[in-house]
């Protein structure tokens, strides 16, 4: 008699949780496990989807290929990871990780341009060019008198305005603004602002 041997074998599928991502707090945030296959074709695959780090978050329909979720407020680091099932039962040998990387670009301060005013004269402070990457508006504006004879202004608005001191100097401000998320920019910007009184001129006829 001959025998003939038939060997009955099952590929363990393997799990795909998409590439890593880079958001903005607190908007959507889509995983992405539709890239899992099984070699066999046994479909179809059964998801399951796990947080392994950063502040906790709701995933919707942890269960299926694409779950959603909101990107917490704060800059942070999450990672997922993806385990697969096949149709008979099989699962991955191994889970697949996904990184989420919450940020936030902190604003820039723009405190305008230098420039020279006359003594005794109004002048104005302009920081209305101060921007924000993200759209995180709208701004906060913190202006500081760094250098100079103190003149009154109002420091927590984009323009604001002062009477130049009676004598000839130089007077310097700082201009930091924060988001409307609590990001304060990275830098402050500096404007100077040169008061003079330019000498009359006789003319004796």
């Amino acid at each position: 008699a001959d025998e003939v041997v038939i060997t009955v074998g099952n590929t363990p599928p393997v799990a795909e949780a998409g590439g890593d991502q880079t958001v903005h707090v607190g908007t959507g945030v889509t995983l992405d496990g539709s890239g899992s296959s099984d070699a066999d074709g046994d479909l179809p695959l059964t998801y399951g989807w796990m947080q392994a780090g950063g502040p906790a978050v709701t995933l919707s329909a942890a269960q299926t290929a694409a779950p959603s979720f909101t990107a917490p407020g704060t800059p942070t680091v999450l990672t997922f990871t993806l385990w697969v099932t096949d149709s008979y039962g099989l699962a991955a040998t191994a889970a697949d990780e996904v990184v989420i990387t919450i940020g936030n670009t902190p604003p820039v301060a723009d405190a305008g341009d230098d420039r020279t005013a006359h003594v005794g004269t109004g002048v104005t402070l302009d920081g209305s060019g101060s921007s924000d990457a993200d759209g995180d508006l709208p701004l906060t504006y913190a202006w500081t008198q760094t250098g100079g004879t103190a003149v009154a202004f109002t420091p927590v608005i984009s323009v604001t305005t002062f009477t130049a001191p009676g004598t000839a100097e130089v007077l310097t401000f700082t201009l930091t603004v924060t988001d409307s998320l609590g990001l304060v920019s990275t830098a402050a910007d500096e404007v100077v602002i040169t008061v003079g009184n330019t000498p009359p001129v006789a003319e004796a006829g």
